[in-house]
């Protein structure tokens, strides 16, 4: 299926080029700070571009051994760990830098208010420079840095979620007024719980959560014809909003999500076939288009719609790593 994606696109530069374009665009002092569409005026540090370019830098080193790419993913963990914290909770994770009203909220929260992605994000970040950089003589500093992942990951694990009789969701945010049921961020913290639960096999009981919430995600597919994916919502939905089918993107973060469990030894990792992944994915594919919602989106004008680059860029880097099916 790479091969399906991959032929729509014509690129005339080369994949160092198109690195080395993409990396001239940031600030070299601050590599995640900068502009976000929402607020073209205003810059503001992110945590997740900290994270998602570190974990970049970090497969980058790891692959061609690059002092430079060293230098820029431990930049970003530094700032990773220098700046943890939920300005509305004190929890020990990560947010976005804008105050932010989202379904029933009657105020915006407070900027660096912390979400469930930005924190998987970090996690991942903070655990993968450990795996690929494996020039970090300072154990003391790996410790720290694997520290800060436990203490999200458990912070989650322990205090924002629903039980429900198909599993637990995890919410969307730390805020009681976050808990609604959303699928991305289910399967995109349960990938990271189990991933710490690996690290800290003797800590907390984050094996049993992220096989929870994995059963709870498997409990809520939304089946077609041409396999399965996920509404945006499962069964606690705000009262001001429409349950819809998932666009790309965001099954591309369950997928992200499970194939996360299923790498970190989750218990359940026989009932997810690396072939019903590629299957999810998939379904948005046809007639040489990527598109932005599956077949069986029932609004005939999103069906028709083509998918935006961030969901085709996840989808790849999902797919990337799947070790079942030839891609080809």
């Amino acid at each position: 299926m790479l091969k399906n994606i991959k032929k729509i696109f014509s690129p005339k530069l080369s994949k160092d080029q198109v690195y080395n374009t993409l990396l001239a665009f940031l600030d070299a002092d601050n590599l995640g700070y900068g502009f976000d569409v929402r607020d073209l005026e205003e810059r503001a540090h992110w945590p997740s571009a900290y994270a998602l370019i570190s974990s970049a830098e970090s497969h980058r080193h790891d692959v061609e051994g690059s002092s430079d790419s060293k230098e820029r993913a431990l930049h970003c963990v530094d700032w990773l760990i220098n700046n943890i914290g939920c300005s509305s909770t004190d929890a020990p994770c990560w947010g976005v830098p804008y105050p932010r009203k989202i379904w029933m909220d009657k105020e915006p929260h407070p900027k660096n208010t912390a979400f469930a992605i930005p924190t998987v994000h970090s996690i991942q970040a903070l655990c993968e420079i450990t795996e690929h950089i494996k020039s970090i003589k300072d154990k003391n500093y790996n410790e720290k840095l694997l520290d800060s992942a436990f203490l999200a990951a458990d912070y989650f694990s322990t205090n924002c979620y629903d039980s429900t009789s198909k599993g637990i969701s995890f919410w969307y945010s730390p805020l009681d007024a976050h808990s609604y049921h959303v699928t991305n961020a289910i399967g995109m913290v349960a990938g990271q719980v189990q991933r710490m639960h690996y690290y800290y096999p003797e800590k907390g009981n984050l094996a049993d959560q992220a096989d929870r919430a994995v059963k709870y995600l498997l409990e809520t597919r939304v089946f077609d014809s041409e396999g399965y994916g996920w509404k945006y919502f499962g069964d606690k939905i705000p009262e001001n909003k429409k349950n819809r089918q998932n666009d790309l993107l965001h099954d591309a973060f369950i997928c992200h999500g499970l194939l996360e469990y299923k790498k970190y030894g989750g218990r359940l990792t026989k009932l997810i076939p690396d072939d019903e992944i590629y299957a999810c994915i998939s379904r948005f594919i046809r007639n040489d288009k990527v598109n932005e919602y599956p077949l069986s989106e029932e609004n005939k004008r999103r069906r028709t719609l083509s998918a935006r680059l961030w969901g085709i860029g996840h989808s790849l880097y999902v797919t990337s790593r799947i070790e079942g099916p030839n891609p080809d």
